[in-house]
Protein backbone atom coordinates (compact mmCIF):
# COMPACT_ATOMS: atom_id res chain seq x y z
CA UNK A 1 0.00 0.00 0.00
CA UNK A 2 1.10 3.54 -0.67
CA UNK A 3 -0.26 6.61 0.58
CA UNK A 4 1.65 9.78 -0.80
CA UNK A 5 0.82 13.25 1.09
CA UNK A 6 1.63 16.23 -0.93
CA UNK A 7 1.01 18.29 2.27
CA UNK A 8 3.89 19.16 4.07
CA UNK A 9 4.61 18.35 7.69
CA UNK A 10 4.52 22.57 8.67
CA UNK A 11 0.93 22.54 7.07
CA UNK A 12 -0.51 19.87 8.64
CA UNK A 13 -3.14 21.38 11.19
CA UNK A 14 -2.21 20.84 15.10
CA UNK A 15 -4.93 19.57 17.30
CA UNK A 16 -4.92 19.33 21.13
CA UNK A 17 -5.80 15.59 21.20
CA UNK A 18 -5.55 12.98 18.59
CA UNK A 19 -5.68 9.58 20.75
CA UNK A 20 -4.79 6.10 20.04
CA UNK A 21 -7.81 3.95 19.10
CA UNK A 22 -8.70 1.64 22.50
CA UNK A 23 -9.95 -1.24 20.24
CA UNK A 24 -7.75 -2.34 16.87
CA UNK A 25 -8.35 -5.37 15.48
CA UNK A 26 -6.25 -6.94 12.78
CA UNK A 27 -8.65 -7.58 9.31
CA UNK A 28 -8.16 -8.84 5.89
CA UNK A 29 -8.77 -5.45 4.20
CA UNK A 30 -9.68 -5.09 0.53
CA UNK A 31 -9.68 -1.65 -1.03
CA UNK A 32 -12.48 -1.03 -4.02
CA UNK A 33 -11.60 1.55 -6.76
CA UNK A 34 -8.02 1.34 -5.37
CA UNK A 35 -7.58 3.73 -8.21
CA UNK A 36 -9.91 6.02 -7.73
CA UNK A 37 -8.67 9.29 -7.05
CA UNK A 38 -10.24 11.39 -3.68
CA UNK A 39 -10.91 14.87 -2.41
CA UNK A 40 -7.80 16.19 -0.79
CA UNK A 41 -8.26 14.95 2.84
CA UNK A 42 -7.78 17.25 6.16
CA UNK A 43 -4.43 16.17 7.64
CA UNK A 44 -4.38 16.49 11.14
CA UNK A 45 -1.89 16.27 14.29
CA UNK A 46 -0.64 16.09 17.57
CA UNK A 47 1.69 18.79 18.94
CA UNK A 48 4.74 17.01 18.78
CA UNK A 49 3.75 15.93 14.95
CA UNK A 50 4.45 12.12 16.41
CA UNK A 51 0.90 10.94 15.50
CA UNK A 52 -1.14 12.04 12.25
CA UNK A 53 -4.37 11.28 11.32
CA UNK A 54 -5.27 11.65 7.42
CA UNK A 55 -8.90 12.37 7.54
CA UNK A 56 -10.69 10.82 4.66
CA UNK A 57 -14.26 11.74 5.36
CA UNK A 58 -16.40 13.12 7.98
CA UNK A 59 -18.20 9.97 9.30
CA UNK A 60 -17.26 8.72 12.81
CA UNK A 61 -15.36 5.95 12.95
CA UNK A 62 -16.30 2.35 14.12
CA UNK A 63 -14.18 0.45 13.32
CA UNK A 64 -10.28 0.37 13.80
CA UNK A 65 -8.07 -2.03 11.52
CA UNK A 66 -4.12 -2.90 11.70
CA UNK A 67 -3.24 -2.19 8.45
CA UNK A 68 0.74 -2.04 9.21
CA UNK A 69 2.65 -1.42 12.56
CA UNK A 70 2.09 1.72 13.82
CA UNK A 71 -0.82 2.54 10.69
CA UNK A 72 -4.66 2.02 11.60
CA UNK A 73 -7.30 2.04 9.24
CA UNK A 74 -10.62 3.57 10.57
CA UNK A 75 -13.97 2.53 8.89
CA UNK A 76 -17.22 4.06 9.47
CA UNK A 77 -20.59 2.26 9.83
CA UNK A 78 -21.03 1.88 6.38
CA UNK A 79 -17.96 0.31 5.96
CA UNK A 80 -15.75 2.94 3.72
CA UNK A 81 -12.60 3.86 4.97
CA UNK A 82 -12.77 7.44 6.99
CA UNK A 83 -9.60 7.71 8.13
CA UNK A 84 -5.84 6.77 8.45
CA UNK A 85 -3.59 7.26 11.50
CA UNK A 86 0.07 6.71 11.36
CA UNK A 87 1.81 6.90 14.75
CA UNK A 88 5.50 6.38 15.81
CA UNK A 89 6.73 9.39 12.92
CA UNK A 90 10.18 10.53 13.49
CA UNK A 91 11.59 13.22 11.63
CA UNK A 92 13.38 11.96 8.05
CA UNK A 93 16.55 14.65 8.54
CA UNK A 94 18.50 12.34 6.45
CA UNK A 95 16.09 13.77 3.24
CA UNK A 96 16.90 17.55 4.09
CA UNK A 97 20.68 16.59 4.13
CA UNK A 98 20.80 14.75 0.91
CA UNK A 99 18.28 17.88 -0.59
CA UNK A 100 21.09 20.38 0.31
CA UNK A 101 23.86 18.37 -0.47
CA UNK A 102 22.41 18.11 -4.21
CA UNK A 103 21.73 22.01 -3.89
CA UNK A 104 25.81 22.34 -3.05
CA UNK A 105 26.30 20.41 -6.04
CA UNK A 106 24.23 22.65 -8.32
CA UNK A 107 25.85 25.53 -6.79
CA UNK A 108 22.16 26.87 -6.14
CA UNK A 109 22.63 28.65 -2.05
CA UNK A 110 19.63 26.72 -0.34
CA UNK A 111 17.03 28.96 1.80
CA UNK A 112 17.85 29.74 5.55
CA UNK A 113 14.62 27.85 6.43
CA UNK A 114 15.95 24.63 4.93
CA UNK A 115 18.98 23.93 7.14
CA UNK A 116 17.75 23.69 10.04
Amino acid sequence: MFIELSVPSRQWKIVDILNQPVVIEPADIHWLDFRKSIEPPEVLTNKEHSRLLIKLSDETPKFNYYLADSVILQVGQSGFACGIIVSEIIDDTGGRRIAAFRRELSGKTPAASHLS
